[in-house]
């Protein structure tokens, strides 16, 4: 069984370029275009693990990675925050999280993929 991964970003190209990248590496994808959505799919999806944008409206990264890590089903899901601008209070407020990790936009595939694999494995054992 393929893990599955929940892809939360407003930005449609973003959101249909992660999905279509993790299909063709044989992850199981939803995507979500809020945050709101997003924490609704949570529930139904019980994804292995969250790729959420941080920049979003109605609820940011920072308050869907919140209402995650409150959701006793959901508490521990590996979770990473994508960001196009690193200003320093967002990167210390990442580190404050809970946060798995983060990574910019544009993202290096290589890279996304290592952290996938490692995340994944913590999660499986």
């Amino acid at each position: 069984m393929s893990n599955k991964i929940l892809v939360i970003d407003d930005n449609n190209e973003v959101r249909d370029m992660l999905h279509d990248l993790l299909r063709l590496k044989g992850y199981d994808v939803e995507t979500a275009e809020t945050g709101t959505i997003g924490l609704e799919k949570l529930q139904s999806a019980s994804p292995d693990l969250v790729i959420c944008d941080i920049a979003m409206p109605e609820k940011d990264g920072f308050q869907v990675l919140e209402e995650i890590r409150a959701t006793p089903n959901h508490s521990d899901v590996p979770f990473i925050f994508l960001t196009a601008s690193m200003i320093r209070s967002d990167e210390e407020k990442i580190i404050k999280t809970s946060a798995s990790g983060y990574l910019m936009k544009p993202y290096e595939s290589r890279k996304l993929f290592s952290m996938l694999e490692i995340l994944l494995k913590k999660d499986d054992k």
